[in-house]
């Protein structure tokens, strides 16, 4: 049994409140005065066995939801740098190629037939494998056509451009196509489709790496308005597209790809992946596989992007679990713009995994996980994850689910996040470090803590909404929490011994800021101290019963009650809120503003219910 946590309270009078309650009321067992209402003492009370029952009202997007592929045409528009400075320009195929000849390699049933080749230049074939070896500047590649038994391999001493236009290209013993030399741009023109076999090893020539169906030991530069589907389905691991540099992405294309439970990652980049825009729909099924991965950093900034990931956790080194994740870099991440849509449901699997720092600037995210924990962890002693969170994951001997990881510093400025997870051990969003929302909106329901960081959650601006729907804390820090601004909601799970917001052994500063805690039978945090002006009681009602913190007839801060409680903690603070005497309003019809997740915001009035007078530090 957890040992409880110390709160002080400051002295109050409270009334037991009650409301009108139909005589078919199906919560009407878990109320111990036959309505809702708060106070100190009580069935449970602070410290006792009080707590929440029953499932989560409907929270609107975050309760529905989905992830499903989605090629449906995109409208983006696209700014094209004319900055040399920009750290971009480069990218542009307007910026830095001159085109002079166009070279034609097609694809036929006869075999290949090729035109226009520029002298220097050699295209060689072998039955329908071909080869281009090319020396010219400002050289484009159009190919076309359909082979069930061929290649495409190139070597090019100049940036040059590969026009792929309605081309089909299957080979059996390798990638469709391998760019072993040359600076490429990528252009898409109607629908191209590239394939691999299954065979268990990729049929190497020279000894030369093929890392994937559509392979390039140099930069590739995505742009046009056609679409590529990619069906990797091999048996040697190898990727959909893979770069030993860097991967850009423009709008106006369209890519798919989807990876065998043997095959490799779906998008993959040595360097960085940059997205700037198109339409994806990557899926990946082997075992810790990625939709998107890159060694190096990554910046998505628009487009939209649907990623599956089902596969496990790959355990073939111990020492050295991983899970499947939908994008995961292994230095910086930025996200700015556009739409990700991100599923894991695998043993393990991560819809963000992040080795260093994470910034989420704006865009719209989507993520579930519904896979469990892999392994057992050494302090899984109370509960999967343990107190506050920290054997969520171990290294040696598990693997944990989680929307959002990241191994460093996690900064979310805008944007809107959505997270959901079921899978035993899933948490929301997690930093290994320092976790801060200045701006935009976060919204996690999670089966353990919603959100969990090791050094420090802050909030300073913008709204969170964080839920444990299973056995965790509403929102759980290893050192201190700080809501200067904004919104901070944690909710607790339905397990009496957690937090709406838990902190260990540190301080929580509330400062012009809407905060809302509930949760447990005991309310504010192991060893907490508290800096700034709140309320703390507990309270009994419905699921969907609106409480109200008010000062005279203004309502100060006003929100749903998540599922029914049973004396169960409340910590509200307000921006307006200052030390003195205030009122608790249970049962009330709010007027003048709008829902979000359980807060009803810019309540300019309301009626009905019943109040009871508190008093705030």
């Amino acid at each position: 049994m957890r040992t409880h946590k110390k709160l002080i309270l400051f002295a109050a009078s409270f009334l037991s409140l009650l409301c009108a309650c139909t005589t078919d009321n199906p919560f009407g067992d878990w109320q111990q005065d036959g309505g809702p209402g708060f106070g100190p003492g009580g069935q449970g009370g602070l410290g006792g066995n009080g707590g929440m029952s029953g499932n989560l009202i409907d929270l609107g997007m975050l309760s529905s939801f989905d992830v499903v592929m989605d090629s449906s045409p995109l409208s983006e528009t696209e700014v094209i740098p004319t900055d040399e400075s920009d750290p971009y320009y480069n990218e542009y195929i307007e910026n830095n190629f001159e085109p002079k000849n166009t070279t034609t390699i097609t694809f036929a049933a006869g075999g290949v037939v090729t035109d226009n080749i520029v002298k220097g230049d050699t295209i060689t074939a072998d039955g329908a494998d071909v080869t281009v070896k090319a020396h010219s500047k400002g050289l484009t590649l159009k190919v076309n056509g359909t082979t069930p038994n061929g290649s495409l391999r190139i070597y090019s001493e100049k940036k040059f451009s590969l026009l792929l236009s309605d081309v089909s290209i299957t080979n059996p013993e390798g990638a469709a196509i391998n760019i072993q030399n040359g600076n490429c741009f990528v252009q898409l023109e109607g629908k191209s489709v590239l394939a691999d076999g299954a065979s268990a090893a990729y049929k190497k020539i020279n000894g030369e790496d093929e890392k994937a169906v559509f392979f390039s030991e140099d930069d590739l530069r995505f742009s046009g308005k056609g679409s590529l589907e990619i069906a990797c389905n091999n048996a040697a691991g190898k990727s959909g597209v893979a770069s030993d540099d860097a991967l850009f992405f423009r709008p106006g294309i369209s890519i798919q790809v989807k990876s065998g439970t043997s095959a490799g990652h779906g998008i993959k980049a040595n360097d960085a992946i940059v997205v700037k825009g198109g339409v994806f729909n990557i899926q990946t099924e082997g075992a810790g596989k990625k939709a998107f991965t890159s060694d190096g950093a990554g910046n998505f900034d628009g487009g939209r992007i649907v990623a599956i990931t089902k596969g496990g956790v790959d355990a073939s080194d111990s020492s050295d679990l991983s899970g499947a994740a939908c994008i995961k870099t292994d230095s910086t991440l930025v996200v700015t713009g556009g739409e990700l849509r991100l599923k894991s449901t695998g043993q393990g699997g991560k819809g963000i995994s992040c080795d260093q720092n994470l910034h989420i600037k704006g865009g719209d995210i989507y993520i579930i996980t519904t896979g469990n924990m892999y392994g057992t962890s050494s302090s899984n002693n109370m509960r999967p994850g343990g107190w506050g969170g920290n054997a969520s994951s171990n290294a040696d001997t598990s693997v944990s689910p989680k929307g959002i990881k990241g191994d460093m510093d996690v900064v979310i400025s805008g944007g809107n996040v959505f997270v959901r997870t079921s899978g035993t051990n899933g948490e929301g969003i997690e930093s290994k470090a320092t976790l801060s929302v200045t701006g935009g909106n976060v919204a996690i329901s999670a089966y353990d803590d919603g959100m969990n960081a090791a050094k420090a959650i802050e909030v300073s601006g913008g709204r969170v909404f964080s839920v444990s729907n299973g056995v965790g804390d509403g929102i759980d820090s290893n050192g201190s929490i700080s809501a200067t601004g904004g919104v901070m909601i944690g909710i607790a799970s339905t397990m009496g011994s957690e937090e709406g917001i838990d902190l260990e052994n540190s301080t929580f500063t509330i400062s012009n800021a809407t905060v809302i805690s509930i949760g447990g039978g005991m309310g504010g945090g192991m060893g907490a101290r508290y800096s700034g002006h709140y309320v703390s009681t507990t309270l009994t009602g419905n699921a969907g019963t609106y409480i109200a913190l008010t000062e005279g007839s203004t309502p100060l801060a006003v929100f749903q009650l998540p599922r029914i409680c049973n004396g169960t903690s409340l910590l509200i603070s307000s921006p307006k809120l200052t030390s003195g005497t205030y009122s608790l309003a249970s049962g009330i019809e709010p007027k003048g503003g709008q829902l979000w997740m359980n807060l009803y915001e810019n309540a300019t009035s309301f009626s009905g219910g019943t109040s009871a007078s508190v008093k705030a530090n």
